[in-house]
C-alpha cells in the first residue's frame, strides 16, 4: 500500500469482539456506542471465545464519525510524542489520524436528545 494511502481507521484499538454487542461485531453499529456507522475499522482477527474457544474469526467493526474522530485524537496525541519521525515531520500514519479526527469536527453531531 503507498504510504500516503493510510486506512487511520485501522489504526485504532477496538475492543474484543466478546465484549460488545453481535450488532457491532458485524459492523451495523458502532463499535463504541449504539449509533448508526460511517467509518470503516478495517477486517480484525481475534480468538474466539465462544462455542469454538481458540479459532480465529474475522470480524468488521466499524464507527460513527463521532466516536472515530474522538479516538483518532487520542491516538494522534499519543503517537506525535512517540514516533521518531514526527519528530521532524508527521509521518503518514499521523496525517492519517489527524484527518480522520477533523473530519468528526466539520460534521454535525447526530446524537439523539438526551445522550
Amino acid at each position: 500500500m503507498h504510504p500516503d494511502h493510510i486506512q487511520a481507521g485501522e489504526l485504532l484499538a477496538v475492543p474484543r469482539p466478546d465484549r460488545v454487542r453481535p450488532e457491532q461485531t458485524d459492523g451495523t453499529m458502532c463499535v463504541w456506542c449504539d449509533q448508526p456507522p460511517t467509518v470503516d475499522l478495517g477486517v480484525r482477527l481475534s480468538t474466539s471465545s465462544g462455542p469454538h474457544p481458540g479459532g480465529l474469526r474475522r470480524w468488521h467493526p466499524r464507527a460513527c464519525q463521532a466516536c472515530a474522530g474522538r479516538y483518532a485524537a487520542e491516538v494522534f496525541a499519543s503517537h506525535i510524542t512517540r514516533c521518531h519521525a514526527c519528530q521532524r515531520q508527521h509521518c503518514p500514519d499521523a496525517r492519517a489520524l489527524y484527518a480522520l479526527s477533523i473530519a468528526s469536527r466539520s460534521r454535525p453531531e447526530t446524537r439523539r436528545p438526551g445522550r
